[in-house]
């Protein structure tokens, strides 16, 4: 009826994501810089409004990546601290069950 699935779960893996997670981080920060390179961009509209309304949105944009940025970077230290409480499940529960079968 019912099919058994495993699945399975490594430190190594655990800490590669928030590796990845802080690279995502990463990514964005570089990102910005090129969005915002301190030159006064027109983005493309005749008047002053327009670059106001950009700059309004480019700013609302900045504030949403930096507190992502936070996030994932936090998410990262999760993930190396259940990493590590992996390890020490797995060997309590491997010294314990060593000899049943």
């Amino acid at each position: 009826m019912g099919t058994r699935q495993a699945f399975r779960i490594s430190s190594t893996g655990i800490d590669g994501l928030g590796h990845q997670l802080a690279n995502i981080a990463d990514y964005l920060e570089v990102a910005a810089t090129y969005t915002r390179d301190g030159h006064d961009d027109t983005y493309g509209f005749p008047t002053v409004t327009g670059w106001g309304a950009m700059d309004g949105v480019l700013g609302d944009y900045e504030l949403d990546r930096i507190r992502l940025c936070k996030d994932l970077r936090n998410l990262r230290t999760l993930a190396r601290d259940a990493g590590g409480c992996f390890l020490i499940t797995e060997r309590d529960i491997t010294s314990r069950t060593k000899g049943i079968e």
